[in-house]
C-alpha cells in the first residue's frame, strides 16, 4: 500500500513544472511549519519558516523566469527589457550621487568612485522595490490569471498539469511571500541605510580623500579637492567622520 501511494506520487511529481515542484515542497513545508509553530521551540519554527520561504521564494522566481525568457524572445520585449534596465541604471546611480552629496554636505561631483561604491550598495535596495513592484502587478494580474485558466480548462488547451491547483496556490503564496518582504523590509531599512552611510564616509576617507595637499591642513585630516581654491577637509576622530569644506590656503604662496 504505501509502495503504491509512493509511487503515485513520484509520478504526480513528474508531471509538474519547475514552479510547481517549488510550491509542492514548499506546501509540505508549510505543514511542517505549523507544526513546530504549535510546539513551545521556535527555533525549529524559524528554520522551517525560512526554508518554505525560499521553495516558494523559487517557485515565483521560477515563473518570473519563464516570462522573462517569453519577453526576451520577442523584439518588443527586449526593448522594454532593456529600457527598463537603463531607467533602474540611472535611477540607482543619482541616488547614490545624491547620498554622497548629503554625506559631505557640499559639492561632490568630483567623487565619482564613491558614487559607484554607493549604487553597487543600493542594488539590493532597487532590487527589493522592484519586487514590490512585481508582486503588486502579479497580485493584480492574477484575477485575470485565474479566469484565464478556467477559460483554457474548458478548452482543454492548458499548458501545465493540475493548473487548477496551481492557481490556487499562486493565489495564497504571492500575497504571502510579498508580505514577508514587506515585513523583513521594514525592519531592516534603517540598519541598512545607517550602514550604507558608514561604509560610504569610510570609502572617502580611505579612497578618496589625500593625505598630501597644496593646502595648509590640520594634522591628521585629509583633502578632498573641489575646485582650484575649494576643498572639503575629511577628519576621523572615534570611528566618526566629518566632512567641513573650506577655501584652500595654499602653502606655496605667490
Amino acid at each position: 500500500m504505501l509502495a503504491k501511494v509512493q509511487e503515485q506520487v513520484g509520478v504526480i511529481y513528474q508531471q509538474l513544472n519547475r514552479s510547481q515542484k517549488f510550491y509542492l515542497v514548499g506546501g509540505l513545508l508549510a505543514f511542517n511549519t505549523l507544526f513546530w509553530y504549535l510546539m513551545p521551540t521556535n527555533d525549529f519554527f524559524k528554520i522551517s519558516l525560512f526554508l518554505l520561504s525560499v521553495c516558494w521564494a523559487g517557485g515565483i522566481t521560477s515563473d518570473f523566469l519563464y516570462f522573462y525568457h517569453k519577453a526576451w524572445g520577442t523584439i518588443l520585449g527586449k526593448v522594454v527589457l532593456v529600457a527598463i534596465y537603463a531607467l533602474l541604471t540611472n535611477i540607482t546611480y543619482g541616488f547614490a550621487d545624491q547620498l554622497v552629496n548629503h554625506i559631505v554636505g557640499y559639492e561632490s561631483n568630483g567623487l565619482n568612485r564613491v558614487t559607484n561604491f554607493v549604487a553597487i550598495m543600493i542594488i539590493p535596495i532597487v532590487f527589493i522595490l522592484v519586487t514590490f513592484i512585481v508582486f503588486l502587478l502579479l497580485i493584480f494580474l492574477s484575477q485575470f490569471y485565474m479566469m484565464y485558466v478556467i477559460f483554457a480548462k474548458e478548452r482543454d488547451d492548458l499548458r501545465e498539469n493540475y493548473s487548477g491547483w496551481s492557481c490556487a496556490a499562486r493565489f495564497l503564496i504571492y500575497p504571502f511571500i510579498f508580505m514577508l518582504l514587506f515585513t523583513f523590509g521594514e525592519k531592516y531599512k534603517d540598519k541598512y541605510s545607517n550602514f550604507i552611510s558608514e561604509m560610504a564616509q569610510s570609502y572617502i576617507y580611505d579612497f578618496e580623500a589625500k593625505k598630501f595637499s597644496r593646502c595648509i591642513t590640520p594634522n591628521g585630516s585629509k583633502v578632498i579637492a573641489i575646485s582650484s581654491d575649494e576643498i572639503i577637509l575629511v577628519t576621523k576622530e572615534d570611528d566618526k567622520y566629518s566632512f567641513v569644506p573650506m577655501i584652500c590656503d595654499p602653502i606655496l604662496k605667490k
